[in-house]
Parts: C-alpha cells; structure tokens; sequence
C-alpha cells in the first residue's frame, strides 16, 4: 500500500466513525427529546394542580376541606372507639361461654357422681323418685 493509500484508508475509517458517532448522537438526541417532552407535560400537569389550589385558597373554600377533614377525622375516631367497644364485648362473652362450658363439664360431673352414689347405695326406688330427686 502506498502512503496516498494509507491516507485514503485512514480518512475512510475516520468518515465511517463520525458518521457511527453522528447516527449516535442523533438518536439520544431523540431520546431526549422524548424524555423533555414527558417532563414538560408533568411540569403542565402539576401547574394545573397548583392552580386548582390557589383558586381553592383564594375563594376560601379550604375552610371547607378543613370541615371535611375534621369530620373524617371524628368519624374515624367514632368508628374506633366502637370497634375497641366491641372488642371488650367480645372478650367479655368468650368469658362467660367458657364460663358456662365449665359449669356445664362441672354439673354433668355432679350428676354422674350422683347417679353412681345412688347405684352403690342399693336404692331401688322406681324411677319416678329417681326423676323427682334429679329435678
């Protein structure tokens, strides 16, 4: 190859990198682009937010908001104190039905113990003075 070859060689590589680096920055120039695009439309988005909150400032209607907040706050707190209520309440008869189921276990225990006193004891009373010493 001969230097005037060479060159040409060198120049071609060179062309053929700056059009690869030019494709490049076309395309994340493009992707930019987009992205800014997206940006821009949040940035009018929240404008239009902001907006709406200013107006809602001016006119005095946060007053109301307030209202709707305090009363959602006290229903909130409404519907607390009901489910700790009902949770006592909860608690308080789970008691009392495993109150009963003991003194159901203790009072079927009894009559067992009564009705095994009253084989061992030989009473062959008939059953209407059985029935009527159980009642």
């Amino acid at each position: 190859m001969t230097q005037h070859e060479n060159q040409q060689a060198i120049l071609s590589n060179f062309v053929l990198e700056m059009c690869e680096g030019v494709d490049r920055l076309m395309r994340d120039q493009a992707e930019l682009k987009v992205h800014l695009n997206e940006i821009l439309n949040e940035n009018r988005r929240l404008d239009i937010e902001l907006a709406k909150c200013r107006s809602i400032l001016v006119s005095g209607d946060y007053q109301e908001l307030k209202h709707r907040l305090q009363l959602s706050n006290k229903a909130l707190d409404a519907s607390k104190k009901q489910v700790d209520e009902l949770i006592k309440e909860r608690n308080s008869l789970k008691t009392m039905h495993d109150l009963s189921k003991q003194t159901i276990e203790t009072m079927e225990m009894d009559l067992k113990n009564y009705r095994v006193q009253l084989k061992m004891s030989g009473d062959d009373q008939g059953p209407e003075t059985n029935g009527k010493i159980l009642k």
